[in-house]
């Protein structure tokens, strides 16, 4: 490259120091240009790399970050956490006997959908009364998961954060813990150990009977409430029959065996 420079510059005249110092700083320019150019070729594959590791860790934190929750509750009882793109990325069972068939559906990373249709489609299920609830961090998206589900054919419920933490201190799912709240308003002296360990079609079976229970008692007492009051002249009447028919005032009971 000396040699080349120096040939460039024979036809100027100029002195030798001149021109010798002039190749030299534009050598050393060149020199350092495709230095710079190297280090920038070895630079980008580095960079490339780190890039792709944050963007694979920032993207694995992201799939496993839950952003709503749906409680299947026959028997058993199972809660499904949701990620950002409708996969199940956990799993809670709440009844020990049936970790190990809720296990073998492979549910992790399926559609929630899907994995609710594998929970209903159990023998265990299959002839249980079944309750589905959401929980999600807005009700946008809790309406959607709702929406999607009651689409299948499936009864959907939303409940709130509050709630769910409530459920998941007492030891039950928060689908169970919204039928024990029905049924506390029924029967206030109910507690969550009694219902612990029930399936859903007995707590719902209890609901039904205290609902009629009580549906029973306000009809009996809105009739004796509607009953017409008699009039004074009906009173005063029922107070003349008992006095000839028995020579005393008496009550209703008496009048009623008179006319008969």
């Amino acid at each position: 490259m000396n040699n080349k420079i120096f040939r460039a510059f024979d036809a100027v005249r100029a002195e030798d120091a001149l021109k010798a110092r002039t190749a030299s700083f534009l050598e050393q320019r060149v020199y350092q240009k495709h230095r710079a150019a190297f280090r920038w070729q070895r630079a980008v594959p580095v960079l490339c790399c780190a890039l792709l590791v944050l963007l694979c860790t920032g993207g694995s934190v992201f799939y496993a970050t839950p952003v709503a929750a749906i409680s299947v509750d026959a028997a058993p009882s199972v809660e499904l956490e949701i990620n950002a793109f409708d996969r199940v990325i956990a799993i809670s069972c709440y009844d020990d006997a049936s970790q190990e068939t809720v296990q073998s559906l492979g549910l992790l990373h399926m559609g929630y959908d899907e994995a609710v249709r594998a929970l209903l489609a159990l023998e265990s299920t299959k002839a249980q009364a079944v309750s589905v609830a959401v929980s999600a961090g807005d009700d946008v998206k809790s309406d959607a998961i709702c929406r999607q589900l009651e689409s299948d054919g499936m009864t959907c419920s939303s409940t709130n954060s509050t709630e769910v933490q409530i459920a998941h201190e007492a030891g039950i799912s928060f689908g169970k813990y919204r039928a024990f709240l029905e049924l506390q308003a029924l029967d206030p002296s109910v507690t969550v150990e009694e219902i612990r360990d029930l399936p859903m079609s007995a707590i719902r079976q209890r609901i039904a009977a205290l609902a009629d229970s009580q549906a029973d008692g306000e009809t009996s007492e809105d009739t004796e409430s509607a009953a017409p009051s008699p009039s004074p002249e009906a009173t005063a009447a029922h107070g003349q029959g008992n006095g000839m028919g028995n020579g005393h005032s008496g009550g209703q009971h008496h009048y009623g065996r008179n006319q008969g």
